[in-house]
């Protein structure tokens, strides 16, 4: 159940959250990394809001897809300033999914924003 109040953020990429906040965008797809100890990624909070970063966006383009690239220019002209965050996009977790196979990455097109590129990367992190 939802509470009122939520104290937990998520990191991602500005242009990322606005396409999550208009259906765009349906998963987030998040690689592991050296905090997430052996037991690997696990979903600690099912209700966060989304904080968007505006960091490595503008050069880094080539790892959304083409079609995301007028919505990332959009996003970069609206950046609020740097003393001023914004938090009015609350995620909901309903699935978690593992991905072990990489031949399962091309079902998810049309669910993220990311290049194909970009995704088999993160899939090796």
């Amino acid at each position: 159940m939802l509470t009122l109040t939520c104290d937990i953020a998520f990191k991602e990429w500005a242009v990322i959250c606005e396409a999550l906040s208009r259906g765009q965008q349906t998963i987030i797809l998040r690689k592991g990394g050296i905090h997430e100890g052996q037991s690997g990624f696990r979903v600690a909070h099912r209700h966060f809001w989304l904080f968007p970063t505006y960091l490595h966006q503008e050069e880094d383009r080539d790892k959304l897809i083409p079609e995301a690239w007028p919505s990332l220019q959009a996003t970069l002209q609206v950046r609020p300033a740097d003393d001023h965050i914004p938090l009015n996009l609350l995620a909901e977790v309903t699935d978690v999914l593992e991905l072990q196979d990489e031949q399962l990455l091309p079902r998810l097109a049309g669910r993220h924003w990311w290049s194909p590129r970009t995704v088999t990367e993160r899939f090796h992190y």
